[in-house]
């Protein structure tokens, strides 16, 4: 009973945002052709609204009532996805402070979707779908990342989140290498994660990429590096001898011995 009234009281408040959303579109109706255009203009609850603390409020209140582990996870990594697309709407109108805001709330959720993921034992093809949304993350982290190089947020939203795809690649035992296929065309291919070595690339990531200049510089050397992926060259070793052939090398050594 209680869990239907939560529910109710949540589809009352979409419904007043919704609401409010017509009467501030309404409200900006008379805007000229040759007026800029503001985030908080196009999305009622975007960064830039005092509604979006009310949205991230709700989805917030969305993940604690989905009690099934891996549908948790995945609108974790939806509200994030959601972030990173505010983010970018908002540096292309110049909103840096909006921008900022959106990023504090992506970080927030990679903070939340690694502490989800305690929950879940290592072999669990069921996060693949989130991983390979978190790599898309690192994809549009770099594309923003080579337009603004003086953003810290962004440097640290992208370490964070390829820490993050990290750890759910430990999960899932798996990895996302970018490739392209027969069109000439960039897509994402889940391949096999090699446990015999460590990985050590994401190391002290999240405490130092937005804070040095030698942290920032490798950030962008990665960002670089993630456009021109290299295949990995499988590793052959030799076989031990046959029996056979052990036995012929022994008769080769005693007909030595006796002549």
């Amino acid at each position: 009973m209680k869990r239907r009234l939560i529910i109710l009281a949540g589809i009352l408040i979409i419904a007043l945002l919704s609401g409010t959303g017509t009467v501030v579109a309404l409200g900006n109706s008379s805007t000229t052709a040759g007026d800029t255009i503001s985030g908080s203009d196009q999305d009622p609850t975007g960064p830039g609204s005092p509604l979006f603390g009310l949205k991230v409020a709700m989805e917030d209140l969305d993940e604690t009532f989905t009690f099934n582990d891996t549908r948790r996870v995945e609108k974790q990594a939806g509200h994030a996805q959601a972030r990173i697309e505010e983010v970018q709407r908002e540096l292309e109108l110049g909103q840096a402070g909006s921008a900022e805001k959106a990023l504090g709330q992506y970080l927030r959720k990679l903070n939340q979707t690694e502490m989800s993921l305690q929950h879940f034992q290592s072999g669990t093809p069921e996060l693949l779908q989130v991983q390979e949304l978190v790599t898309r993350h690192q994809s549009l982290l770099a594309d923003l990342l080579s337009r603004y190089p003086d953003s810290n947020g962004l440097t640290r939203a992208y370490n964070n989140n390829q820490q993050l795809e990290q750890k759910i690649g430990e999960k899932t035992r798996m990895k996302f290498e970018r490739i392209t296929d027969k069109n000439n065309k960039s897509v994402l291919m889940a391949v096999k994660l090699d446990t015999g070595k460590p990985d050590n690339s994401g190391a002290d990531n999240s405490s130092s990429g937005g804070n040095s200049g030698q942290g920032k510089n490798e950030t962008q050397s990665q960002v670089k590096d993630k456009k021109n992926d290299t295949s990995v060259t499988p590793t052959i070793t030799s076989s031990p001898p046959t029996q056979s052939e052990e036995k012929g090398s022994l008769k080769n050594q005693g007909k030595n011995g006796h002549s």
